[in-house]
């Protein structure tokens, strides 16, 4: 369930049930809970084949495991069979990422299953009704000119359609949603790409092919709309990391001449140098570049599966030269921005310097000054803006400067606020220390 109350009551419905109903009589004991910040050993007990537990705690303990969307990645419960979504997700791609928990490589299973319990009667009102708020809303944002107005809601447009459509495919009981992870291009899941290669890679003679690959092998593929193109996807490593890095690099059309070959300013990255965005040329003709992994891997992959035209003229591969200089200077500047120790301090609210201000000038007596040195350190630290709300509200609070210190630090153990250490500055690195593994070009379709 998305919800913790939802939770709560179905937990509490389950196990009286259970007690109840004498063909239920195997559940009894055997219903856990899991929310966020619970111990593993709820885990362990439920999947202790897939949940790599210690070996004196690898005892199979529940057969039921409800939670919230905390678990819905990272974890493997490939072990279980069933997932059972009480409510439905705005976003049908929720449902995906927690399909993704058990239907994942080391499965015993030949079958997986995904149910999902619909608010039929109401389904219509209920998206409706959220249509209508959004709009409003988004209304509301550009009447008085603010980028949100209640916590959460950005003022765009949002498209229902295709929410729609979903969801009365997952009603009508068809998987596809589940085997080509959503068509909402905005919101995409790793675990869509992590089943992709698994399912690739069941191939014997196809995992040893890639394998006898050598670094810097590149192919082509029909994938962009007429008059646009070329595009270059590259996976790139630095040095000796593991780590792989994803640039795509859109070039001028072919037939619009060559284009500028410059170097687009940076905004963001989310790989190893810690940058999460998009960057595109300034100018008409200058390369776009994208670094986000996710974007990068969604335009590599084929739009038709296996159908998909194969396409890599000469002249596209002569540009794929000049784009992957492009994208290798792009990741030398992006990875040296975090090699300077000064871009990696946080940028921290002023609402959590008064905060930490306060709490050093008017600590509770009872503290010790480790606790009230920890707890300055937790406010020193790049928050959401919801984690600094919480903290300007006990900091405008009534009463006297000792009581709203107490407030202060009542929400730093709320929230379960930890000191901040600012990252290790990244060792410098030139072109030279970036290394192509493999490149996928994109032309489009009457290329």
């Amino acid at each position: 369930s998305y919800f913790f109350d939802t939770v709560d009551w179905i937990t509490g419905h389950l196990e009286a049930a259970a007690e109840n109903d004498p063909r239920l009589a195997a559940y009894r004991g055997r219903i856990a809970t899991w929310s966020r910040g619970e111990r593993p050993e709820i885990l362990w007990g439920f999947a202790p084949a897939t949940t790599q537990p210690p070996d004196d705690a690898a005892e199979d303990l529940y057969d039921i495991l409800i939670t919230t969307d905390v678990l819905a990645e990272g974890v493997n419960l490939q072990q279980a069979r069933h997932i059972v979504n009480y409510d439905l997700p705005w976003n049908p791609m929720r449902l995906v990422q927690r399909h993704g928990r058990i239907d994942r490589i080391g499965s015993a299973h030949r079958e997986v299953f995904v149910h999902c319990v619909f608010p039929d009667a109401r389904l219509d009102d209920l998206l409706g009704l959220e249509e209508h708020l959004r709009r409003k809303l988004t209304q509301a944002a550009a009447t008085v000119g603010v980028g949100a107005v209640l916590p959460g809601q950005v003022g765009v447009d949002r498209d229902f359609t295709e929410t729609r459509e979903e969801i009365e495919r997952l009603r009508r009981e068809e998987a596809g949603l589940f085997e080509r992870g959503g068509t909402r291009a905005g919101a995409l899941s790793g675990e869509e790409y992590r089943q992709v290669l698994r399912q690739a890679l069941e191939d014997a003679g196809l995992a040893a092919d890639i394998d006898r690959l050598g670094w810097g092998s590149g192919s082509g593929l029909a994938a962009l709309p007429p008059g646009r193109g070329p595009g270059y996807v590259f996976c790139a490593r630095v040095a000796d990391r593991e780590r792989p890095l994803f640039r795509y690099v859109e070039l001028a059309a072919v037939d619009g001449g060559e284009g500028g070959i410059g170097h687009p300013k940076s905004s963001g990255g989310e790989d190893e140098t810690g940058w999460t965005g998009r960057t595109k040329g300034s100018g008409a003709g200058e390369p776009q570049v994208i670094d986000d992994t996710l974007a990068c891997l969604d335009r590599a992959q084929p739009p038709r599966g296996p159908d998909t035209p194969r396409v890599l003229g000469q002249e596209v591969l002569r540009r794929a030269f000049d784009a992957w200089e492009v994208a290798r200077d792009h990741i030398v500047e992006a990875w040296n921005h975090n090699a300077d120790p000064a871009n990696l301090q946080p940028d921290i609210a002023p609402a959590l310097r008064r905060a930490a201000e306060l709490v050093r000038s008017h600590p509770p007596p009872e503290l010790a000054q480790e606790e009230i040195d920890r707890a300055v350190d937790a406010l020193q630290a790049p928050y959401q803006e919801r984690v600094v709300r919480s903290v300007r509200s006990a900091l405008n609070a009534d009463g006297e400067p000792a009581e709203r210190a107490a407030a202060v630090l009542a929400v730093i153990d709320d929230l379960g606020l930890e000191p901040y250490s600012t990252p290790e500055p990244l060792p410098e690195i030139t072109p030279d220390d970036v290394h192509l593994v493999c490149w996928q070009a994109l032309t489009a379709a009457s290329a």
